[in-house]
């Protein structure tokens, strides 16, 4: 693990020493200056390459501003550092210099004078908790100090394989400027046995894996969303399909008793190492540690075949596969969501979406914005179509009115994801596929990002939720009468 120690050189060469000893201390490896081949580069590009390498960055504020970045007027280069952590949502561990208990500047007068008094104010609104020292052994225990608490937290921030659940969960929030398609602010309904199943799972001393299978759109998400934040005694990370595993990801687990989630475990792709992980962490006969798995019912099969391999049948819990919400739990859903001027709609979107609690959800937020019709539907299937149709339809006419294909791009990342959308590998074929420059494909990735129907997990991107992916999929592939559109063939070619 990289840690990058960020701050003037000239003033500060002990305690940049001292702080790298005590990062070796703690079993973390130093980065920054002193190591960097000889580039031809500008200084600050190299700095910042390298800082992204990085898992974390100490900061150390001494006295003296350092020099003024040319083209970025009032910018140090140790500031230029910091900005580009916070960017990168890279955990900055601050250490400022002082003596007699004050801090001062040692500038003279002029631009570098006011760029180290305006960092220094700014260092507590983007770094956190600063501390102080007064001497190398001070500076020493403090960054060794902070090291072990955030390795024993699980290093967040610097998570490559597992995410915090609110970091997991961020995606989906809900901008209020932009269409979304759910953000888990409605209440959760009618699952009282499995959340009994589940909380009994916690308290099994037998029981290590639980695996919940449910069909999309059914609620999987929304359960472990509900059940999670309630909680208590476990620390609860979670896997994402596309995690990046290497040689320290087991230290990412924090410490104590411990409930991994892996959502859409069907997509896992390194199952086998994290049942190995899941093993090993629970070795220690002082320390709980649980995985749990959502998967689709197509999925569950060589789930269970993976862990019949791997645990006794007394270890794990395979929760009923989930049913439909009975008719008046939906019912509620549907009251919740359309409020007391589409009240008289309830029994007309409940008989139209009993089947998909994410139907309902969608429905009756279109219906209460006035963006979809009562009248139009009879059957859950043509309903379920145009709940999903209104709804992209509503999304990209929200996007720039720029003439991108937005619609071809989104079926695209549909038939594709996960994947990786910024190689030029990608990039290349995709500007081939859908006729235009790769640098609009490049923007428009970004604006579907921003806005929420893409979400990125490390170096992939994939649409939100599972069943809107399959929606646009098969509407792209299949037409009407069930007869193929040559889409997926034309997707294989390029």
């Amino acid at each position: 693990m990289l840690i990058f120690v960020s701050s003037t050189y000239r003033d500060l060469r002990d305690e940049r020493s001292a702080v790298q000893t005590a990062l070796q201390t703690g079993q973390a490896a130093p980065w920054g200056m002193e190591f960097f081949n000889s580039q031809p580069e500008q200084p600050l590009n190299v700095c910042l390459h390298e800082l992204r390498q990085c898992s974390a960055v100490v900061l150390i504020l001494g006295f003296r501003g350092g020099s003024l970045i040319p083209e970025r007027e009032g910018l140090t280069y140790t500031a230029a550092e910091i900005e580009e952590a916070r960017k990168l949502g890279r955990p900055v561990f601050a250490f400022l210099k002082t003596e007699n208990g004050s801090w001062r500047n040692d500038e003279l007068a002029g631009p570098v004078h006011t760029a180290l008094d305006s960092f220094k104010a700014q260092v507590p609104q983007t770094c956190g908790t600063v501390s102080s020292f007064e001497n190398l052994d001070e500076l020493k225990y403090k960054v060794l100090a902070s090291l072990q608490k955030w390795t024993e937290m699980g290093r967040p921030g610097a998570r490559k394989t597992f995410v915090s659940r609110q970091d997991y969960f961020a995606p989906y929030e809900c901008p209020t400027d932009f269409p979304r398609l759910f953000d888990f602010r409605q209440r959760l309904e009618g699952r009282s046995n499995e959340l009994q199943l589940l909380n009994g799972f916690l308290s099994d001393t037998r029981q290590i894996v639980a695996l919940m299978p449910g069909r999309g759109g059914i609620g999987k998400t929304k359960i472990l969303h509900h059940w999670t934040s309630m909680i208590e005694g476990f620390n609860v990370c979670f896997l994402p399909p596309v995690a990046i595993w290497h040689r320290e990801s087991d230290r990412e687990v924090p410490s104590g008793d411990v409930l991994i989630v892996a959502d859409d475990a069907h997509r896992l792709q390194e199952l086998p190492k994290v049942l190995s992980l899941i093993q090993q962490l629970g070795q220690n006969p002082g320390r709980r540690v649980k995985l749990l798995l959502s998967a689709r019912p197509s999925g569950a099969l060589a789930l269970r075949s993976s862990l019949a391999r791997s645990f006794e049948p007394a270890q794990i819990l395979e929760l009923p596969t989930l049913e439909r919400l009975r008719r008046e739990d939906v019912r509620a859903l549907a009251a919740e969501l359309l409020g007391p001027d589409f009240a008289y709609l309830e029994d007309w979107l409940v008989g139209l979406s009993l089947d998909t609690p994410l139907v309902t959800v969608i429905g009756a937020r279109l219906i209460a914005g006035g963006k979809l019709k009562s009248a139009a539907f009879t059957n859950e299937i043509d309903f379920r179509w145009a709940v999903f149709d209104r709804f992209i339809d509503e999304y990209t006419t929200a996007l720039p009115d720029s003439g991108f294909p937005w619609r071809k791009l989104v079926d695209l990342i549909a038939a594709v994801g996960p994947t990786q959308a910024r190689t030029d590998a990608f990039l290349s074929a995709s500007e081939s596929f859908l006729r235009v420059p790769r640098y609009e494909i490049s923007q428009a990735l970004d604006q579907l990002e921003t806005h929420g129907l893409l979400v990125r997990e490390h170096d992939r991107v994939h649409i939100v939720p599972d069943a809107l992916g399959d929606f646009l999929l098969e509407n792209a592939c299949v037409n009407s009468r069930g007869e193929t559109t040559g889409y997926a063939d034309a997707v294989f070619r390029h």
